[in-house]
């Protein structure tokens, strides 16, 4: 069972596993939509929500992006897959610039491809997912993030997040593409470091 319910739960079981009661998530893509899950589901849980790049239902460019990728994996197999898996991900100026490391991730990624069966079932997971008629629920603080330049997820996704979650703040990077997080870490680190600071004051003693 690949829904979000499920994925969610799964992620809630192994956090209580180590003794994690309550706590904060930042989620990418996926992940984010886990943690509007979990925030649902485990209100009691949920302190705050990092939702990068995520969205309340997916766009039809978003639907047409997962259609090209799965008609990729069916012709070119685990191959085509990883090697177009940057083209969505990154800016080309910065892929440009860093050929060999892009290289030397496609044949990890390729070494550990996690198998045409299981990705199929993640793509489905992810164009099920509709949070429209419940991201009205969510209480806790959230800050919502994108790149104005992500190829993969339009920046209105986040904008049309934003509205629909009480209460949430977005911010929205100039740059960085789906990867933001990695393309620009220190942009994107002070934006959460600054945005989990906010949300979860550290209590100061009273004196």
């Amino acid at each position: 069972d690949y829904s979000m319910a499920t994925m969610a739960q799964e992620l809630f079981s192994a956090l209580q596993a180590t003794g994690i009661t309550r706590f904060a998530l930042v989620g990418h893509a996926l992940g984010a939509l886990i943690g509007l899950q979990l925030a649902l589901d485990r209100p009691e849980a949920v302190s705050a929500l990092v939702l990068v790049n995520g969205w309340l239902t997916l766009s039809p460019h978003t639907r047409r992006c997962f259609l090209v990728r799965e008609r990729l994996l069916h012709a070119g197999g685990a191959q085509a897959w990883v090697e177009a898996q940057p083209l969505f991900l990154y800016p080309a100026e910065w892929m440009a610039a860093r050929l060999p490391r892009l290289e030397a991730e496609d044949a990890l990624a390729i070494s550990h491809f996690q198998g045409k069966e299981n990705l199929l079932k993640r793509l489905q997971a992810l164009k099920q997912a509709d949070f429209s008629r419940r991201a009205a629920a969510i209480a806790c603080p959230t800050l919502i993030v994108s790149a104005a330049d992500d190829l993969l997820v339009p920046a209105s996704c986040s904008r049309v997040l934003q509205t629909a979650i009480p209460g949430s703040q977005h911010v929205e990077m100039p740059w960085g593409g789906h990867a933001c997080n990695v393309t620009d870490a220190d942009t994107f680190n002070t934006i959460l470091r600054d945005g989990l600071a906010a949300m979860l004051p550290v209590a100061r003693e009273i004196r």
